[in-house]
């Protein structure tokens, strides 16, 4: 008996999550490829198996077996300009009971993973036990409900073959045999099953470049520039003396970022496609993310119940969003992309959120409400805050003529000038400090003289005491804490 099926099969580099989409590899990074089959087509043979030789027998140790041979093999090819390993890392899961590697081989760009049977079947029941554990290992998805991967880690690229924005193809095969005598010791009718598969790609899990099982990388080395940052208390900057303020004063800690260097990283997009109306240039694989940290020292406490709804963010508009704060001691982690990335499709719509986000002092911030100073702090203790900040953007742009361009930038925050801490001792570090103040103790106005009996109007106190109240209220409202990312009005030259 002879049957050869498909077999439905995938690759992907990430996860299976983003097994349609391009994947932008770097010179500086290593990455995985996965070969993926759905064991359902397996299994749907063997019961096919199973039925040409029980004829509805129960009993399937009565189905006797001898020469049963299985291999499957994974085959993947790297395009010039990926280096493979010479003992690439090879990972499987979804092998159940019923396979294991016995050989990983490379031969130039090739990698082959051979797959055979893990134990000997002396009858029926013990291989179809074995066959029923595959695929089980992963969580099943539209796309395949019984996942059986090979993964191949530690590929890297070769900077001296690869320019940045060439695109790569990585290419896979899968095949399998099943080989097996089988006879029915009630009906002594013995039969020889031959089956076969081959892999076929998955149709709602194409790769955007072509119709086989493979995966297509791009070339993406980031630009890496600075952002100037700063950190606020009530909007005071901190630049000219320290911040003084009383023990147990609550203010608003805020960090802030003038991201000029994005502006200017967009005008580079708009110079690589001069007199492109901007509307068509399409953006795919577009990446967002920036996150900022603010730690507070001894002496100052965060406020509890910190998430997303609770940070204010300023000037970000409707494309940007908070999207995650994480608090571990002392340290505060903001997290905010874009809103919708799936409404960017055009550079436009790219240029119109940035647009809205630096279209007041071109600064977007962050400001943690309510950062307390411990009333046990001694006077003249000084506390310094300190923050980071890191982002990246990427994107593959593509014109109606063409003309195909990968974007990719990296920013980390450093001290705006003009707004470093008056005690810092270097020029990059983001941080602000405070003193705490004494507390200002009113003078005790002498006893007056017994007014004669001719004065019958009393003279007003206008000692410093009344003057010291206001002044009081004024050191007790200075408040400001946050971490942010601005972005500058660009000059549109469309």
């Amino acid at each position: 008996v002879e049957l050869t099926s498909d077999l439905p099969a995938d690759m992907w580099s990430d996860s299976q999550s983003n097994t349609t989409q391009i994947k932008e590899v770097s010179n500086d990074k290593s990455f995985s490829l996965t070969g993926a089959i759905d064991a359902t087509s397996v299994i749907n043979q063997m019961s096919a198996f199973e039925n040409g030789i029980a004829g509805g027998l129960d009993d399937l140790t009565k189905i006797t077996l001898s020469g049963t041979t299985s291999t499957f093999t994974a085959k993947l090819t790297l395009p010039a300009g990926v280096v493979v390993p010479a003992n690439p890392t090879v990972t499987t899961s979804g092998l159940g009971d019923l396979f294991e590697v016995t050989n990983v081989s490379v031969n130039g760009q090739e990698v082959t993973v051979t797959l055979k049977l893990k134990g000997t079947y002396t009858n029926y029941k013990q291989l179809k036990d074995a066959v029923e554990t595959v695929g089980k290992d992963d969580a099943a998805t539209a796309e395949i409900a019984r996942p059986l991967t090979v993964t191949v880690d530690g590929l890297t690229l070769d900077p001296t073959q690869v320019t940045n924005g060439q695109e790569l193809t990585a290419t896979g095969t899968l095949t399998g045999t099943f080989e097996s005598f089988a006879k029915n010791t009630v009906t002594n009718v013995t039969k020889k099953f031959e089956l076969s598969w081959n892999g076929v790609q998955i149709a709602a899990s194409r790769d955007p470049r072509g119709t086989g099982i493979q995966q297509t990388l791009i070339v993406n080395n980031p630009i890496e520039m600075n952002l100037p940052a700063d950190m606020l208390a009530d909007e005071n900057t901190e630049h000219d003396q320290v911040i003084t303020m009383k023990a147990g004063s609550t203010f608003n800690l805020t960090g802030s970022i003038l991201a000029s260097s994005i502006q200017e990283q967009m005008n580079n997009i708009e110079r690589a496609y001069p007199n492109t109306n901007h509307d068509t240039i399409t953006l795919s694989n577009l990446k967002f993310k920036f996150t900022a940290t603010l730690t507070v020292p001894e002496g100052m406490t965060l406020p509890s119940n910190l998430d997303a709804n609770t940070i204010q963010a300023s000037n970000f508009g409707s494309g940007f969003k908070v999207s995650d704060v994480q608090v571990n001691g002392r340290t505060v982690t903001v997290t905010f992309e874009l809103s919708d990335p799936s409404s960017i499709r055009t550079y436009s719509d790219l240029e119109r959120i940035v647009d809205e986000a630096s279209a007041n002092d071109g600064w977007m911030k962050l400001t943690i409400p309510g950062v307390t100073i411990d009333s046990n702090v001694a006077v003249g203790t000084q506390l310094t805050a300190v923050g980071t900040v890191t982002g990246s953007f990427s994107a593959i742009a593509d014109s109606a003529a063409g003309n195909r361009k990968v974007f990719s930038f990296t920013w980390n925050g450093v001290q705006w000038p003009d707004g470093k801490d008056a005690v810092a001792t270097d020029n990059d570090t983001i941080q602000l400090t405070i003193t705490v103040a004494e507390e200002e103790t009113p003078e005790t106005p002498s006893t007056p003289a017994k007014p004669s009996k001719k004065k019958k109007q009393k003279t007003p106190y206008t000692g410093d005491a009344s003057a010291a109240a206001p002044l009081a209220a004024l050191l007790a409202g200075m408040t400001a804490v946050m971490t942010s990312l601005g972005i500058t009005k660009r000059r549109k030259n469309k």
